[in-house]
């Protein structure tokens, strides 16, 4: 990349930010975080400019700054420096968080993943006592539950010889919603739940018990997510969920197993990103429940 290149990035950088401003749209902590890393490195860049330049300008002859704007140079520096001073105050505030180092599965304690299946129990079983009037999001969260207790409790009285690797827990969790959201789309959703009904009797009656974390159809989402996987009512659904106690789950840990809050929105700007041009937090204008066909969303 060239000066001119970098300088189109930059213009481009800049009007994002500056609708960003003027807009003030509803973000995510997770967005948040990466806006404050933008400006760590964008502080850095200011830095590297003024060597660059400061080490250019003493290199220069003396008769070649007769046309420098002093007086502009001098406004831009001054500008610079407040500005800076101001990023550091609430970056030095509010601290950058650091990733936990990710850890191979082989360093994870037989108590930690007793603690992360009962972090997974305790949420999904909680989200299950979901009272609101709307089916839809009240028929998932018994569903997941309903999964969870079987798959990884009850079938292992006859199944003993089930195995999984517990850091695909939120993998198998967000594929079953993506797939569900799916199913709502297409007004399917009763062959969804009668999917999953056939797989229980399957896995607590067959061999299958001994092999399979979910049914076929979520086995193929989980594989490999497809852009075509991933909609808009998904995302709208997980922040439902979120709310329903899903946030429970949304947990630092070195291992990367649990959720955060844009955890469906982030697949979705990466495989689908137009699904998004529609969406806006539930919270902040509940249409958008209808147009993913969810429909309102009570208290719990």
């Amino acid at each position: 990349m060239d000066v001119y290149g970098a300088e189109k990035h930059l213009k481009k950088l800049f009007s994002y930010i500056q609708d960003v401003a003027d807009n003030k749209p509803y973000m995510y902590q997770k967005s948040k975080d990466r806006l404050r890393g933008m400006a760590v490195t964008c502080n850095e860049v200011v830095k590297l400019i003024s060597e660059i330049l400061q080490d250019e300008t003493l290199q220069q002859e003396g008769n070649e700054f007769e046309d420098f704007d002093k007086e502009a140079i001098s406004t831009f520096v001054s500008s610079v420096e407040s500005e800076l001073v101001r990023l550091r105050s609430f970056i030095d505030v509010n601290e950058l968080p650091q990733e936990p180092a990710k850890q191979e599965y082989s360093k994870m304690s037989s108590h930690y993943r007793k603690q992360v299946l009962l972090n997974y129990r305790i949420s999904l079983k909680s989200m299950s006592e979901y009272t609101g009037n709307n089916r839809v999001v009240k028929d998932i969260c018994s569903l997941l539950w309903r999964w969870f207790d079987i798959r990884f409790y009850s079938s292992l009285q006859t199944h003993p010889k089930f195995r999984y690797n517990i850091r695909r827990m939120r993998s198998w969790v967000v594929s079953i919603i993506l797939c569900y959201a799916k199913h709502i789309m297409n007004g399917t959703e009763s062959d969804f739940f009668d999917m999953f009904d056939d797989w229980f009797k399957l896995i607590e009656s067959s061999e299958a018990g001994n092999k399979y974390a979910v049914p076929y159809e979520v086995y193929v989402i989980d594989k490999s997510i497809s852009p075509s996987d991933v909609t808009l009512t998904a995302v709208v659904l997980y922040d439902v969920l979120l709310d329903c106690g899903l946030d429970k789950l949304c947990l630092n840990d070195p291992f990367d197993i649990y959720f955060n809050d844009s955890y469906m929105y982030d697949i979705c700007a990466e495989l689908n990103p137009t699904e998004l041009d529609g969406y806006v937090n539930y919270k902040e204008d509940d249409k958008v429940l209808d147009v993913c066909k969810i429909g309102g969303v009570s208290d719990k």
